[in-house]
């Protein structure tokens, strides 16, 4: 069954040739939304080049990301048969275990119920995958010089279910140390203060992304949704509309407008806006959900 999915990944979603394409576009392309486009241009590079295990961490990353952790793992583990000890990969299952199960959740629950054996048994399931987890992630970047290694595992610690920001930071500071002009590892640190509920500090290293780049779409969203966290809806559709002059291909920043729309109670105007993200993100099924 699961040389049958591997099969239908790498060879059904090889719809694209290879040339002229890179990981960097088919990158672009998921934090577009657009995961089903960038699947196939990871199985397209996979198919041209086998024995690059980059490919398929970013592959199964792109995969993580639309919700398909079964497939994921799959590419995970075809990356690991390639090469045992390649950091992107115990990212990538690192991430895997993250994301599986809340650990504060099921810490509450099981602490809740205490003579529920199933409650219990989550909780040490959760306990044990985060500390798997953390060991894949030390593994990973054990006298590491590669930034692009920093960042992943930093993202790992950030955007999943059982974070640990300031893991991240120390991680992120690395990084900066080793390329101060990384526009990544400044995104990263502004999202570790929004996780905080810091709204300056995050919106200072927003604002040292787009000295970098003053075209990012992604740190203007960025920017947006501290103020909708804050409920102030109107400058937060003022930081998304400003993404969609700068970028109108960029979906998340059409999504957040038509949230700060409905909030807004300008429905009319909230409609339009989905109806571009979902013609932006071709239709993928979260997409479609939301």
């Amino acid at each position: 069954m699961k040389k049958t999915i591997l099969i239908y990944l790498i060879g059904t979603l090889c719809i694209v040739t290879a040339k002229g394409q890179s990981i960097q576009e088919a990158k672009k392309l998921k934090e577009n939304e657009q995961y089903e486009a960038a699947s196939a241009i990871y199985g397209a590079l996979i198919k041209a080049n086998p024995s690059d295990v980059s490919i398929y961490y970013y592959f199964g990353d792109n995969l993580l990301n639309s919700d398909n952790p079964d497939s994921a793992k799959i590419i995970f583990d075809k990356g690991q048969t390639l090469d045992q000890t390649n950091p992107l990969i115990k990212i990538g299952k690192s991430k895997l275990l993250l994301d599986e199960i809340s650990l504060r959740e099921a810490k509450a629950s099981s602490e809740k119920d205490a003579s529920n054996s199933e409650m219990i048994a989550r909780y040490q399931k959760a306990d044990a995958n985060v500390k798997a987890a953390n060991a894949l992630i030390d593994q990973a970047v054990l006298n590491t010089k590669s930034v692009e290694t920093l960042i992943e595992a930093a993202e790992a610690l950030i955007h999943y279910k059982n974070k640990d920001t300031d893991k991240a930071k120390i991680l992120l500071d690395k990084a900066n140390q080793l390329d101060p002009k990384n526009i990544s590892i400044l995104l990263l640190l502004g999202d570790i203060y929004m996780e905080l509920n810091n709204g300056t500090l995050a919106a200072d290293y927003y604002n040292q992304a787009l000295d970098l780049n003053k075209s990012s779409a992604r740190a203007i969203v960025s920017k947006g949704v501290l103020y909708k966290r804050s409920t102030n809806y109107e400058s937060a559709a003022q930081e998304f509309e400003n993404a969609v002059k700068m970028e109108p291909g960029y979906a998340p920043a059409h999504r957040e407008l038509g949230e700060s729309y409905i909030k807004l109670g300008k429905l009319s105007s909230a409609k339009d806006e989905y109806k571009k993200y979902l013609e932006l993100s071709k239709n993928n099924c979260s997409a479609r959900i939301r």
